[in-house]
């Protein structure tokens, strides 16, 4: 249906678009849309979540985009930049909710500059091999030491188990086979009391359920007896439990492979982009958070950004806390608010890799991701201008 809307010919509007994080995950960007003749403050007429942002600014300025559909929520709407084929693909509806002012600023969004054919070191028209800069071990950072206790966690919860399963198997050997009634149950302490005859004597003891609803009150069930002592009972049906203990156990390890799993592709994606592009030219600065920024650094133009400490270990040293950020001993690439060579989609959602002005590659392990709103002041953006090395938070 998105794809027949955005194909029919159908009157298109001109309206105003922001991109704003969906969450407080920021993961995927939210397209909100306002009137062209909205002032600044004022609210958006719906948003949408989108599945690419075909270049737009994020978090920053509003630009103007040609939208077909009915912009308003619960609304299916297909925007699109420009007069080319630069579609913000949405996810789906709009939604009914997540209002947010309209910028002061709005500028006409464009694509990543394309970086230069001689900016390019010699490996990628060779197709050579190429110097690579950071360690997928380090970019998993602590997804590995999750992923590492969970599966310690899981072979304990296994050995406790199964050495349990073995214990309840022994118990049960030599017991002899009898019938008991229930005569009551106690839901809160998973037990029920059995009534059964052991030669001359009726013996009333209470036996251990997983489930104490699931006996009737005067009915009588088979269980097994203790030889050695009458008292010792339990039912027939009771059996112990493994499955559960082993599923429960082992279900961090599932979410732990999976998170680390979705690293290691995109790290393999990053690698395969570095060599196939498309390069672009775009300036790298911090923002607070452990974010790193992709984009026009002088313009406050945000393309995207690279979130979380371990994502990119070889610039750490953008995360000095206070003072000015200068080139730190052994630092290789761009210093902050220059440009560097980024192969990949600059957006959110894409797998991007880093190049240095000595050919070197920084391979990263997490797809880009939203900033948070305003990143970057514009009075800051113009006093940048010249790519300071210097960047004070």
């Amino acid at each position: 249906r998105t794809v027949r809307l955005v194909t029919a010919p159908a009157t298109s509007f001109a309206l105003l678009g922001a991109v704003a994080p969906s969450g407080r995950v920021r993961r995927r960007p939210l397209l909100h849309l306002y009137a062209l003749d909205a002032a600044p403050g004022d609210p958006s007429l719906c948003a949408v979540r989108l599945l690419t942002t075909a270049g737009a600014p994020l978090a920053g300025p509003a630009f103007p985009v040609q939208v077909k559909g009915v912009p308003r929520p619960m609304g299916r709407v297909a925007a699109r930049i420009g007069d080319g084929d630069a579609v913000m693909w949405p996810a789906a509806r709009a939604i009914m909710h997540g209002s947010r002012p309209r910028p002061d600023r709005v500028v006409d969004a464009t694509p990543p500059p394309a970086a230069d054919p001689g900016d390019l070191p010699a490996w990628v028209a060779a197709g050579g091999r190429y110097r690579q800069r950071t360690s997928l071990l380090l970019g998993l950072g602590p997804g590995l030491g999750v992923l590492a206790a969970a599966v310690v966690f899981g072979a304990v919860v296994t050995a406790v188990t199964l050495a349990g399963a073995a214990a309840a198997r022994q118990g049960r050997e030599g017991r002899e086979p009898a019938v008991a009634e229930v005569v009551a149950r106690d839901a809160g302490a998973y037990r029920v009391d059995l009534r059964y005859r052991v030669g001359s004597r009726t013996i009333t003891a209470p036996a251990r359920v997983a489930v104490a609803d699931d006996y009737t009150v005067g009915r009588r069930y088979p269980v097994l007896i203790a030889a050695d002592d009458p008292d010792d009972v339990v039912l027939s049906r009771e059996g112990y439990d493994r499955g559960s203990p082993l599923v429960w156990g082992w279900i961090p390890t599932v979410v732990a492979a999976v998170v680390a799993g979705r690293a290691v592709a995109t790290w393999r994606r990053s690698a395969r982009v570095a060599r196939r592009g498309p390069w672009s030219r775009l300036d790298l600065w911090p923002a607070p958070g452990d974010v790193l920024l992709l984009g026009d650094q002088a313009g406050g133009y945000v393309r995207g950004a690279i979130a979380g400490r371990p994502a990119v270990p070889a610039l750490r040293a953008l995360w000095t806390a206070g003072g000015p950020l200068a080139r730190a001993p052994g630092w290789a690439l761009t210093p902050p608010g220059a440009p560097v060579t980024v192969a990949g989609r600059p957006e959110p959602g894409g797998a991007v890799a880093l190049i240095d002005g000595h050919g070197d590659v920084y391979l990263v392990a997490h797809r880009l991701r939203v900033p948070g709103p305003a990143p970057i002041p514009p009075a800051l953006g113009a006093a940048l201008s010249g790519g300071e090395a210097g960047l004070r938070r």
